[in-house]
Formats: C-alpha cells, structure tokens, sequence
C-alpha cells in the first residue's frame, strides 16, 4: 500500500496528459499503473481503481498533494500509532 498507492497514480496521470480524459484512457492508465505495481512488487486493487479515475476525469498533478499524500499520510499513521499506543492492537504484524 505504501509504495503502490503514490506509483499508481502518478504513473496514471502521464496517460490523460498525453491523450486527454476519456473512456479509453482510463483502461489505460490502469494498465500503466498496474505494470509499473508489478514491476515494483506491490499490487494494490484500490490504486488500480483510482488509476481509472484519472483517467476519467484527468485531475492534474495537484492530486498528488491534495487529496492523496494527506489520505495516504492518515490512512498509514493512524494503524501505526494504534499499534504504538494500544496493548492489544499490533501493527504492524512484521516489516518484510
């Protein structure tokens, strides 16, 4: 989640800035970015998902700063600091 949900949508951003937003580019930016996922071994469904909508809808580069890297930053440090701060919950289980 961590590396593949930032790889994703920049990656799916270069495809409506090249061709423009339609319903052909967004099968293809989930393509790039599912590609680029596997080639850094972390595929992530959801990122696909926000891959298509770039697609659609071509939100620019300042998707990046907001509304995703403030998401990404709650969504990854609010389990982190559960499993800092709370006896029963652990998380994470183990660091690859």
């Amino acid at each position: 989640f961590v590396v593949s949900y930032p790889v994703a949508p920049i990656s799916a951003l270069v495809i409506p800035a090249l061709f423009g937003p339609s319903r052909y580019t967004a099968p293809a930016a989930v393509a790039v970015s599912i590609a680029i996922m596997l080639l850094v071994r972390a595929p992530h469904a959801p990122a696909a998902a926000a891959a298509a909508l770039i697609g659609l809808t071509d939100p620019g580069v300042g998707y990046l700063l907001e509304p995703l890297m403030p998401a990404l930053v709650v969504v990854i440090a609010t389990p982190l600091l559960g499993g800092r701060f709370l006896p029963a919950f652990n998380y994470p289980a183990s660091w690859r």
